[in-house]
């Protein structure tokens, strides 16, 4: 069966670490490694410093994943995606690929770097967090 998304708004969450310093760093990368990510012109991405800063409307799950598995884990940074038209999964997809493409930035990721990164969406049909590292 195949979910109608015209009207849905897919929401999606990266908990990760990085070299950047600041939010503001990693955004400055963000429109390249959107481009090479070939990412959807409507994906919208908020970075967020501090798991504790996640916004008001983050579902209990997520806030749950981040406070009890990746703040204690040391992970500093939080992106949330929302893509409309598109289901959870596919925006966390779409959210994962623009990370990958991020850390190819010096200012964010050089090799030997420990990897540090969780991509976090609610599955519609079951209302499970679903996670990819």
């Amino acid at each position: 069966m195949t979910t109608d998304t015209t009207n849905s708004t897919g929401i999606a969450y990266k908990f990760f670490n990085c070299r950047a310093e600041s939010a503001q760093a990693i955004e400055a990368v963000l429109p390249g490694a959107r481009h090479a990510s070939e990412a959807s012109s409507g994906l919208e991405i908020a970075v967020i410093d501090g798991l504790d800063n996640l916004p008001q409307d983050t579902p209990a799950k997520i806030r749950e994943v981040a406070l009890k598995e990746a703040k204690p884990a040391g992970i500093r940074y939080a992106m949330q995606a929302r893509l409309l038209g598109a289901a959870n999964q596919q925006t966390a997809i779409e959210l994962h690929t623009v990370v990958n493409m991020m850390y190819n930035e010096p200012s964010i990721y050089r090799p030997g770097d420990k990897l540090q990164g969780l991509t976090v969406w609610i599955d519609e049909a079951t209302g499970d967090v679903l996670s990819q590292e």
